[in-house]
């Protein structure tokens, strides 16, 4: 399999583009076996499922094709909150600049930096080399959230969509870890 990957859309179901990975299924994925191995309410969203099975194949339904890395969800995902997180950070203390501030924003992009390292290494093992190093980063930031709580930079509620966003982030790369082939 080649850049020319698309997916091929199943009797009953139909899978996002945009949560799909270049060579990262084989054949089929129930939406029982995703919420099994993301552990998540809504498991189907994060694995990209709505119900049934789906397949990749060759040749088939271009508005589905992976084009570039832009194209998978844990680089939209992890790049839409870096963006939010830089620009909360904006209102942190001047103490912080140096310190929480700055770790916040590295390891935050170090996310989206090593998703997209790895996806352009076109190799199963570098990307999946890449993919563990985005998700230590992304318990790495899960820590900074809680500092961030603590020291009351923080609300309760900006904690809780935050740490939660992240958790399913990494849900989401471990599940790519584990089924790119």
């Amino acid at each position: 399999m080649g850049n020319d990957v698309k997916l091929h859309k199943q009797p009953g179901c139909w899978l996002r583009s945009s949560h799909t990975f270049k060579e990262c299924v084989t054949a089929h994925w129930s939406s029982e076996f995703a919420r099994k191995i993301t552990g998540a309410k809504l498991s189907t969203e994060i694995a990209g499922l709505e119900t049934g099975e789906w397949s990749i194949e060759n040749g088939m339904e271009d508005d589905n094709m992976i084009e570039s890395y832009r194209d998978l969800e844990i680089y939209k995902i992890s790049y839409k909150l870096a963006l939010e997180l830089h620009e909360r950070t904006k209102t942190f203390p001047e103490t912080e600049r140096y310190d929480l501030t700055a770790q916040i924003r590295r390891a935050s992009k170090s996310i989206t930096t090593n998703i997209v390292e790895g996806y352009g290494r076109f190799s199963k093992d570098e990307f999946k080399r890449f993919a563990r190093i985005s998700l230590g980063s992304c318990h790495e930031m899960q820590v900074h959230l809680s500092f961030c709580k603590d020291l009351g930079y923080l609300s309760q509620e900006e904690y809780e969509y935050y740490n939660l966003e992240y958790e399913k982030l990494g849900k989401m790369l471990n599940v790519s870890i584990q089924k790119w082939k």
